[in-house]
Parts: structure tokens; sequence; C-alpha cells
């Protein structure tokens, strides 16, 4: 019938969740990515991922950020080539009764950082 076709699986958003559930998915069959706005992208998750960081949130999502680490590098089979990421620094803000939870999430993830006081910023 024209008009009508056949998928084995759909996802619904093409926002950053929707379009890697369909990415991981396309080998297994034909995948349908429908999204209501005009782009990719486009709402919570497009516009978070200015900035892609192993320091967010708990442990299982810095492990996840972890894991994705080398796909957005660019390395790896089907990956783009170019990477998606781009270096650019961060400021991670927190109390003194922080600090040294702070620094240990630091250390854990190998990050190259400067300790700033209120003066240094």
């Amino acid at each position: 019938m024209a008009g009508h076709h056949h998928y084995d699986m759909i996802v619904i958003g093409a926002g950053m969740a929707g379009a890697s559930v369909a990415a991981e998915l396309a080998g297994a069959g034909r995948i349908a990515l429908l999204e209501r706005e005009s782009q990719p992208g486009y709402h919570t998750t497009g516009r978070s991922a200015a900035l892609y960081t192993q320091a967010y949130g708990p442990p299982v999502i810095r492990a996840l950020s972890r894991a994705s680490h080398e796909f957005f590098l660019g390395r790896g089979p089907g990956n783009p080539p170019e990477g998606l990421l781009r270096p650019r620094g961060a400021l991670f803000i927190a109390r003194a009764d922080q600090a040294d939870k702070l620094e240990a999430m630091r250390i854990a993830l190998g990050a190259v950082a400067q300790p700033l006081d209120a003066a240094g910023l």
C-alpha cells in the first residue's frame, strides 16, 4: 500500500537518548526514528550536550559517560572519524565541606584541575 511502511522497531524522540538508541538498534532491523520538532536534539538533552563531562551525576551515570568517551572521540568502528568533542574548560564549585569529595572525584577521573578560592575567581 502506498504510504505504509514496515519497521521492526520505532523510537520516539530524536534527542540524544532516542538517537543513540536508534543508532544502536540500526543493525538489528528497520528502525523508524520519530521526532515532532523541526530538528533532532531540540529539547533538554540536546541543549545540555554543550558540555561532555565524565564528572556529571551519580556513579552509574559517570560510568556510562566513561564508557561512551571513545565513541565521542571518534574511535572505533562505526564512529564518526572526526569525533564529536572539542576541548573546553569547566568550573566546578563546591563548599568547603565538599572539597574533599570533589578532589576524590577529580583523582578518580584522572582530571587535570587547578583549585581556586573565591579570590582566584
